[in-house]
């Protein structure tokens, strides 16, 4: 029971320090889940390295990002669906979006403008 007690208290722990965290920060923290992951996408795309793809999830992981699938996943093994945790995760998806965008827009910004270069 004590390894049942202890994955209860991490998930608690990593909860609260989810909830706790400021609106612009989580937003922001999105943001760059979505870049993250555009980077792991678009690069596998062209290189078919797994290289890129590993140092994207690196930088995902390190730089404490939120993804909105993996945020719907804990608050939901802690079963506290408040107004606040529907806020978090709706303002997660949108930082997601925005931030895949924001790299997609600055790719295709440079394809364009090498190709003008030419």
């Amino acid at each position: 029971f004590t390894i049942i007690e202890n994955k209860n208290l991490l998930v608690m722990d990593l909860y609260i320090n989810k909830i706790d965290k400021p609106l612009p920060e989580w937003f922001i923290a999105s943001i760059f889940c979505g870049i993250f992951i555009a980077i792991a996408v678009y690069g596998w795309e062209y290189t078919k390295s797994e290289i890129i793809v590993i140092l994207a999830i690196m930088g995902f992981i390190l730089t404490g990002s939120e993804h909105v699938i993996a945020n719907m996943y804990y608050f939901t093994l802690i079963s506290d669906f408040n107004i606040m945790v529907i806020i978090k995760i709706i303002l997660c998806g949108i930082g997601n979006m925005f931030g895949g965008l924001l790299f997609g827009l600055g790719i295709n910004y440079c394809e364009n403008t090498k190709s003008l270069m030419i």
